[in-house]
């Protein structure tokens, strides 16, 4: 039919068979206006006239009979939606003033609905992209009907295998990169039939590093080298500083150790966040070391008077946020101090 056209991703899925087995782009495009950038765009077409010239390359310079069988092994396509879910309790964990222009929380019945939306619009398949902490996800899973799969973050754990509520997965991958999930979907009939899942340890010293990123990531470090190379301290023989658990962590004993010598406190309260790396027995600490664990929105330290009453609604509120039976009142939050029991979100 005159003026037809195909959606690019088939054309791609023919492409990458083609580059599979050997052909250059240029060979596989001869003839035609097509490029790799042009079909890769979002929502792309392409003229069928086109297509039959690129599916004639694509024979010739094959001679496989077979590529077409193994196209359409591949076009056993659907369509799917990912719903993002942002960190919900901001304006608790950071100052309000920061975000005027920004409302946070947990809204399943907007979920729900965006959910629905999506379905009525031919989604087989659900995802949302979490922020929200994996007890809040499975709460939410829970809850909020028609989600196959709730990719969770905020959370730093990295769990080996995806948690079921309903018919719901729960992926959770961990967190500074130290693991990447993959997950395979049957999706049928319009809906998830199961799932295949595998946590993978990502090693620093077997992959080796994207030499483009590591371009980027160097040129941006190389106007503060200097102040990050410094080395500032050194862990002993048998102590490592790390930032784990809710009741201890040493980079925080250490923080709050800080506060108290520079600042001539009898108490040092630490906000017990998770970032930042730990630091190995004896091995230098540097000032990038320091800042991986104290770089924030708000990084002031304040010294003020607080009465021991004060003192105390501050750590019940901190133990409420952390240990609520219900998920959606653990909202975040937490201090380190000086006497060595520290509370973290």
């Amino acid at each position: 039919m005159q003026g037809s056209s195909i959606p690019s991703q088939y054309v791609l899925l023919l492409v990458d068979l083609a580059v599979e087995r050997g052909c250059s782009i240029d060979s596989i495009c001869y003839g035609t206006q097509l490029t790799l950038p042009s079909l890769s765009q979002l929502g792309a077409r392409v003229d069928t006239v086109e297509v039959d010239r690129l599916t004639m390359n694509v024979l010739a310079h094959t001679s496989d009979p077979l590529i077409g069988l193994a196209l359409g092994q591949r076009l056993n396509l659907s369509a799917h939606a990912v719903i993002g879910q942002a960190f919900p309790y901001m304006p608790i964990a950071n100052p309000g003033w920061m975000f005027p222009e920004y409302s946070f929380g947990i809204r399943d019945e907007r979920m729900q609905g965006m959910v629905d939306e999506v379905r009525a619009k031919g989604a087989e398949l659900v995802v949302c992209l979490s922020h929200n902490g994996f007890d809040v996800d499975k709460k939410m899973a829970g809850k909020v009907k028609g989600l196959d799969v709730v990719l969770s973050g905020h959370t730093h754990d990295a769990l080996p295998e995806p948690v079921l509520v309903g018919d719901t997965i729960i992926v959770a991958s961990g967190s500074n990169g130290k693991f990447v999930s993959r997950v395979d979907l049957d999706i049928r009939q319009g809906r998830m039939m199961g799932f295949r899942h595998k946590l993978i340890p990502i090693f620093a010293d077997v992959i080796a590093p994207d030499p483009q990123m590591t371009k980027l990531i160097d040129a941006q470090r190389a106007p503060f080298i200097d102040q990050l190379s410094e080395v500032i301290g050194k862990t002993g023989e048998d102590q490592v500083l790390y930032r784990r658990g809710n009741f201890n962590g040493t980079w925080d004993d250490l923080i709050c150790d800080a506060l108290i010598s520079e600042r001539d406190a009898d108490i040092a309260l630490s906000p017990g966040v998770r970032w930042g790396p730990s630091i190995l027995p004896d091995q230098e600490i540097t000032r990038d070391d320091l800042w991986n664990v104290t770089s924030m929105s708000y990084p002031n330290a304040y010294r003020t008077e607080m009465s021991g009453e004060f003192l105390h609604i501050i750590l019940e509120d901190v133990a409420d946020n952390l240990f609520n039976p219900d998920p959606y009142y653990q909202q975040g939050g937490g201090y380190g101090a000086r006497g060595r029991a520290w509370l973290q979100n």
